[in-house]
């Protein structure tokens, strides 16, 4: 009867350490569960802010592409037309400046054949430069 409460005991005390055993395993698979979530977490999270910056530089990248062909390479262009009904200029920041006529697609440097002559549909331009990104050519004369 002690040889049988001792091979009980015996018995007993080995599942115990198998359940606890067991029990280990299931708390070390669980954790590597755990750490493999947070990795493919943190993995996503790395994913999307990249994402995120791409789109942002793309996002800066077509504003820049639209202000420079908005733009000429003096940084000042904008042609400014004047009202043919009055027939005064509108833009006095490029006064006695570069003259362009709207329908011709020509312009006018002062001093040269038809600037004073040229007074209906009238574009201003600041610089050659203005002028011909604008697709006017420079008059002949």
């Amino acid at each position: 009867a002690k040889q049988k409460a001792e091979e009980q005991a015996a018995k007993e005390k080995a599942e115990q350490k198998a359940q606890e055993q067991a029990a280990k395993e299931e708390a070390e698979r669980k954790a590597q569960e755990q750490a493999a979530k947070q990795e493919a977490e943190r993995k996503a999270e790395e994913q999307a802010a990249k994402q995120e910056a791409e789109r942002k530089a793309q996002q800066a990248a077509s504003q820049q592409a639209t202000t420079s062909s908005s733009t000429s390479s003096s940084g000042n262009y904008k042609p400014f037309e004047n009202d043919p009904s009055d027939d005064q200029q509108s833009n006095m920041s490029c006064s006695g400046q570069i003259k362009g006529n709207k329908n011709s697609k020509i312009y006018h440097v002062p001093g040269g054949a038809y600037y004073d002559r040229t007074q209906d549909n009238i574009v201003w331009f600041c610089s050659e430069a203005d002028a011909q990104a604008a697709g006017y050519r420079e008059s002949q004369r």
